[in-house]
């Protein structure tokens, strides 16, 4: 791990406005439906940037918190399950015509 590199989670970590993860069985997979959905328009998603020099697969960072158990106050009102529920709806509905990748 380099000084730029900030551990994240499960292996992965931060590089400036990325973040980089060991390939694994399927990493193939979630970068051709994170390609899918970023092309039906959902943008919320991590970008795939592509594979860096230690073998490790590149997404664009996307800014913001991942709620855990139990939830905290802003994670729990109306407004973030409403928020939530959109997302789930949109990536549902861009998941239509997803062929994975062989």
């Amino acid at each position: 791990m380099t000084a730029e590199e900030r551990p994240t989670w499960r292996g992965a970590v931060r590089v400036g406005d990325t973040f980089r993860r060991p390939a694994r069985t399927g990493s193939d997979l979630v970068t051709a439906f994170l390609h899918h959905l970023r092309g039906a328009g959902v943008e919320a998603v991590p970008e795939p940037l592509g594979v860096d020099e230690q073998g490790r697969t590149v997404f664009r960072w996307v800014e913001g918190s991942a709620g855990g158990y139990p939830l905290l106050s802003p994670a729990a009102g109306d407004t973030a399950l409403a928020s939530a529920a959109g997302l789930v709806r949109a990536i549902h509905d861009a998941s239509q015509g997803f062929t994975a990748p062989r």
